[in-house]
């Protein structure tokens, strides 16, 4: 008979690192620290595309006899009000949840921002709340079977990553801007799922899926997760293939019913992506016709986008509010910033993958997860209408949180 193996106990937390182990205090240190540094959005008006989703659009200025509309037609429609036009970008836009959110705090403010800026913040609160409780939850039960794991870093390296996170100056767009709310609830959703998805049994599964589905609904950008979500089950716990796919196959259900849905409402074709330049910046001029870029070009830039993105983690500056077509302009592989760029990336995805798949590396899940949210807005699976945003680092960043 094989014997077991005994661990020794952990030994405690250092009487001076007591306070890391009171999950509350440490929770409202953190929820504190998100709302107070946007505390000066909350005298802040609508900007940007406040219009489209909430100051133009017909159906959130019905308030809540608005919301069937919100859920029956392009995110789009309620601002443009024709049919057709709602389409500028390829594949249309399905992401009724925030809308809807804003239809009820038109009924209640009557269309002041002030109450909807101080609602941003509360959000981004709770998601950075979430997002420590989750990291915490994975280096528990990291550190249940990896030994090398001290004590504190099972507590300080979640709370470092989530101030990180929190205080990071890239999800300004997010956070003030008040559109950016579906950034927010999609990422809040998710890491939520997966923390349902952590504590098992078919309860917490099916609320998992629920707040999954509620984050597709903010925001396509969730459906990563499912890679997410296997993904830290493999790294952290000594799940077996079988048990991954049976705790994420609930995630999938809620995503097949998202996808049916969303083509059932805005139709299940892409399309060709926009000639209009301000929604297609992967045009030029050539006999002074629009044309699209050859697939080298669009590669190498969409290469130094992701250089770019890079860059603004480490180095937050100069930060824009929107990135228009030709502030970046047309790459080709011959410039030194695409080919540094190109080999940053293959370089982190080919340690991401062989760190992870040898030694579930906690480094290489945090590549991987960055890699694999960023995709989804990277201009590679399809385009999104513009080059680059900073908004769409928010879900990503968290990946860089963890590795830092």
């Amino acid at each position: 008979m094989a014997k077991k193996i005994k661990h020794k106990a952990r030994k405690p937390l250092p009487t001076r690192w007591a306070w890391l182990a009171n999950f509350r205090l440490v929770a409202l240190g953190l929820f504190l620290l998100s709302i107070v540094l946007y505390a000066n959005t909350f005298g802040h008006d609508y900007t940007q595309d406040d219009a489209i989703v909430i100051t133009d659009n017909m159906y959130t200025q019905e308030g809540i006899s608005g919301i069937p509309g919100l859920f029956t037609k392009d995110t789009f429609f309620g601002f443009f009000k024709k049919e057709g036009k709602d389409r500028l970008v390829s594949g249309g836009r399905y992401r009724p949840l925030t809308p809807s959110l804003f239809a009820i705090e038109y009924q209640l403010f009557g269309g002041k921002p002030g109450p909807m800026h101080v609602l941003n913040a509360l959000w981004y609160g709770l998601t950075v709340v979430v997002l420590y409780g989750v990291l915490l939850a994975l280096f528990r039960i990291r550190g249940q079977w990896d030994k090398k794991l001290s004590t504190i870093a099972l507590y300080w390296v979640p709370l470092a990553a989530a101030v990180l996170f929190a205080v990071h100056p890239l999800h300004t767009e997010a956070v003030a801007n008040i559109k950016g709310r579906d950034e927010i609830i999609t990422l809040l959703g998710s890491l939520a799922a997966l923390w349902f998805v952590l504590r098992g049994g078919t309860k917490h599964l099916l609320l998992g899926a629920l707040c999954f589905f509620g984050a597709l609904l903010a925001k396509e950008n969730a459906i990563t997760f499912l890679g997410v979500v296997p993904l830290a089950l493999y790294v952290f716990t000594k799940d077996s293939v079988g048990h991954i796919v049976g705790k994420t196959a609930p995630l999938l259900a809620a995503a097949v019913l998202f996808i049916v849905l969303r083509g059932a409402v805005i139709g299940f074709q892409f399309g060709e992506p926009s000639q209009e330049f301000m929604n297609n910046p992967y045009l030029k001029i050539e006999n002074n016709e629009w044309v699209p870029f050859t697939a080298g070009e669009k590669a190498a830039t969409v290469t130094y986008t992701l250089g770019k993105y890079a860059q603004l983690l480490v180095v937050p500056h100069p930060l824009t509010h929107d990135y228009y077509p030709r502030q970046v302009d047309l790459k080709t592989f011959g410039d030194p910033l695409v080919l540094l760029s190109l080999f940053l990336h293959l370089g982190l995805l080919g340690y991401g993958l062989w760190s992870v798949f040898t030694q579930r590396s906690i480094a290489g899940f945090g590549i991987l997860y960055y890699l694999g949210t960023l995709s989804i807005v990277s201009n590679i699976v399809f385009p999104v209408g513009t080059h680059l945003s900073e908004r769409f680092l928010f879900m990503p960043s968290v990946g860089f949180a963890l590795v830092i």
